[in-house]
């Protein structure tokens, strides 16, 4: 839930919107142990002068983080042909979002590297996405390899990223 925009706030509403019993201002600063230090919160001061008006629009919000499942570091070793190139797919490398404020957008955005990679989304869901890289007409005792970053964007506009290496090589 989040707090009003307008209107009265009480500290009952702090209590009840921050799961906390203290009925001292000066305990919901954000960042503390009480309010999370995220973009939603950003009218929360983090020390000095605090009023219940700081509050408008704050939520008691789970910091964005992430989890994976597959291999970190997405690569594939083929057998070549010396007369055709071959193709080749990765292993796969599933984030999910942890925490944050749902819906999630989930991207893949190639940062360096030259290996022509085409992306594969399998499997997706409101919270993850899984990814595998797909390489065509590879050459022979060829390694190829390419950098990707990983983004999770909350509802609140908070960020988790993971960055990771992808590799193919025909053998």
């Amino acid at each position: 839930m989040t707090l009003q925009t307008s209107g009265t706030i009480s500290i009952n509403d702090l209590k009840a919107e921050f799961g906390s019993t203290s009925n001292r201002l000066r305990d919901y600063y954000r960042g503390g142990s009480i309010v999370p230090n995220s973009p939603v919160n950003s009218g929360v001061p983090t020390s000095g002068t605090i009023s219940l008006f700081d509050f408008y629009g704050a939520q008691a919000l789970e910091p964005l983080s992430y989890s994976l499942d597959g291999d970190p570091t997405p690569t594939v070793y083929k057998a070549g042909n010396s007369t055709y190139p071959v193709s080749a797919t990765t292993s796969t490398l599933r984030i999910t979002a942890v925490g944050g404020l749902a819906p999630f957008t989930i991207t893949a955005t190639k940062t360096g590297g030259s290996g022509g990679f085409e992306l594969n989304t399998p499997a997706t869901g409101a919270n993850y996405k899984t990814f595998s890289w797909y390489k065509q007409y590879g050459e022979d005792n060829t390694e190829y390899q390419e950098n990707w970053q990983l983004k999770i964007v909350d509802a609140a506009g908070q960020q988790a990223t993971f960055a990771t290496t992808v590799f193919v090589h025909i053998t």
